[in-house]
C-alpha cells in the first residue's frame, strides 16, 4: 500500500509540472497548431515531459517524500493547482479586438482571418455561428479558417454552403482548393468549370483547372487553359512553370525550356524556375546548364533542405563526366 501511494504520488507530480509547462508555452503560442485538436489521444504528448521525470524521481538525491496517508496526495494535488494558478496570465486566450475598427465579433474574425490569424479568427466565427448559427458569411468564414488549418471539417462545412449558394464565385473557389487538397481533382475541375462560366475573365481559374487536368494527365486540356490564362495575363509567371512542367511531361523539350526561361525573366529572384529548368536540362544532359541553374537556385532558396538537394544534384552532374 505504501510503495502504490508513493508511485501514485510521483506520478502526480510529474504530471503537475507537465501540465504547467504546457499551459505557460500555449500562453507562449509554441503550442498554437494543438490547441484545437479533438483527438483527445493527441494529448498525451503533453504528458510526455512529466513521465519522463518518473525515473529520475527514484536517481540522484531528489526524491519527493510521499507518505501512506490519502490527505498527502490530496495536499500535492492543491499545491499542484497553487503552482498553475498564477500562469494564467500566460495561458492562451482569443486575440484582443484591433483598436480603431469595429468590435463587432464579426468583423473581428474577418479583420483576423486577413491577416492570417487562423486559430484567432476561427474562435471569433464560433462565437458569431452560437448567436446565430444560419448566417453564410460566418459559416463561409470558419470553413476558410478551417481550411488554412487543414481541418477536414473544412470540406464538409464547404460542400454543405455550396449546396445552398451554387453560384457564387466566393463559395465555389473555397471548395475547389479544398478537393484540391483531398485531391479529388475531378471534383475540383468541376468546380473550376463552373466558375470559368461565372467569371469568364479569370485568369486564376483557368491556371487551377489547367493544373488539376494536368494531375489528372489530361495534358491538351490543361495546355489550352495556360494558353487562354496566359491570354489573359501575360506577365504572370505561374502559367509558365506549369506550361514547363506540362510540356516537359508531353516531351516537348523546348517548349518546356522556353516556358521555364520566360518564368525566370519575369521573377528573376524566384528559385523555383531555376530549379525546374535546371532538372530539365540535367535530363538532356545539358551538364553545363543544369549546373548553372543549380547554383542559381541555391542562391536565392531558403530552404536548408533544398539547398542540399541542390548541391547533391551538382555533385552528380560533376562526377558523372
Amino acid at each position: 500500500m505504501l510503495v502504490a501511494h508513493r508511485r501514485a504520488g510521483r506520478l502526480l507530480i510529474a504530471l503537475g509540472w507537465s501540465a504547467l509547462l504546457v499551459y505557460i508555452l500555449e500562453g507562449l503560442d509554441w503550442t498554437a497548431e494543438y490547441r484545437d485538436l479533438r483527438d483527445g489521444g493527441l494529448v498525451l504528448v503533453f504528458l510526455l515531459p512529466g513521465l519522463v521525470l518518473l525515473p529520475w524521481s527514484q536517481l540522484g538525491r531528489w526524491r519527493p517524500r510521499v507518505r501512506a496517508h490519502p490527505a498527502m496526495l490530496v495536499g500535492t494535488g492543491l499545491a499542484v493547482l497553487v503552482l498553475l494558478w498564477p500562469a494564467r496570465s500566460l495561458a492562451a486566450r482569443p486575440p484582443e479586438p484591433d483598436q480603431g475598427i469595429s468590435h463587432s465579433e464579426s468583423e473581428q474574425a474577418w479583420s483576423l482571418w486577413r491577416r492570417g490569424h487562423w486559430h484567432g479568427a476561427l474562435w471569433y466565427f464560433n462565437r458569431v455561428l452560437a448567436s446565430d448559427p444560419g448566417q453564410a458569411a460566418a459559416r463561409l468564414g470558419r470553413a476558410l479558417a478551417s481550411l488554412q488549418l487543414r481541418d477536414r471539417v473544412a470540406l464538409s462545412e464547404l460542400r454543405a454552403l455550396a449546396r445552398a449558394f451554387p453560384d457564387n464565385p466566393q463559395v465555389l473557389s473555397a471548395l475547389a482548393a479544398a478537393e484540391e487538397w483531398q485531391e479529388n481533382f475531378a471534383a475540383a475541375e468541376d468546380l473550376y468549370t463552373r466558375l470559368s462560366s461565372l467569371q469568364p475573365e479569370a485568369a486564376w481559374i483557368y491556371q487551377r483547372r489547367a493544373f488539376v487536368r494536368y494531375r489528372r494527365w489530361d495534358l491538351a486540356g490543361s495546355r489550352r487553359d495556360l494558353q487562354r490564362a496566359l491570354a489573359l495575363s501575360p506577365n504572370w509567371r505561374d502559367p509558365y512553370l506549369l506550361l514547363g512542367d506540362v510540356a516537359a511531361a508531353a516531351g516537348d523539350w523546348s517548349t518546356a525550356l522556353t516556358a521555364y526561361t520566360v518564368a525566370i525573366e519575369l521573377d528573376p529572384a524566384d528559385p523555383e524556375a531555376y530549379l525546374r529548368r535546371a532538372r530539365l536540362a540535367a535530363v538532356l544532359d545539358r551538364r553545363a546548364q543544369a549546373i548553372a541553374d543549380y547554383i542559381a537556385s541555391t542562391r536565392r532558396q531558403a530552404d536548408v533542405g533544398a539547398i542540399e538537394a541542390a548541391r547533391l544534384a551538382i555533385l552528380r552532374l560533376r562526377s558523372s563526366r
